[in-house]
């Protein structure tokens, strides 16, 4: 096994070196008496040093939701010096289910947002390389870990934005 990147082991604040990844679709309810399900996800932020998770409610996969959910993340833990991400290649084995978010990953306007965003922030964004899903081992385990835990607390309970927010 070859050694650790040295962000993962020098020590720094909680979140300073940071991973990002989205786990969803959650059907949740419109309105509290509504029988209309809509679509959101969960922004998990891993940190690279002490394994900490950050998750956010995103309403849907869009550059603005996503947004939303870093402005949080950063206003909650201050700013990151690095962000890791997959590249969205991955996601072409489930090609079904995670159309939304493969067009998303490789629309150019949301690129160019997040982009601009991160630029004004000074926050450098690191993707991992094509076909190599190892790299991405560390936020993979916190999204199951995530999607248990919501899974046992939650169960097949409707539930709306607000609630599942909390």
């Amino acid at each position: 096994m070859a050694n650790l990147p040295s962000s993962r082991v020098i020590s720094e604040r909680p979140f300073y070196t940071s991973e990002v990844e989205y786990a969803g679709p959650y059907y949740l309810k419109g309105r509290p008496r509504s029988r209309i399900k809509i679509k959101a996800y969960m922004c998990i932020f891993v940190c690279f040093t002490t394994k900490a998770v950050h998750i956010e409610l995103a309403h849907d996969l869009s550059t603005d939701a996503f947004l939303n959910c870093m402005r949080h993340f950063i206003s909650r833990r201050g700013l990151c010096k690095h962000i890791h991400s997959d590249n969205g290649t991955t996601f072409l084995g489930a090609r079904n289910a995670l159309n939304e978010l493969r067009a998303l990953l490789s629309d150019s306007e949301f690129q160019s947002n997040v982009y601009d965003f991160l630029a004004n922030q000074q926050i450098p964004w690191h993707l991992i390389p094509s076909s190599v899903p190892h790299f991405g081992g560390l936020w993979e385990a916190a999204v199951k870990s995530a999607k248990k835990h919501v899974y046992h607390v939650v169960g097949e309970t409707s539930l709306t934005y607000e609630e599942l927010k909390l």
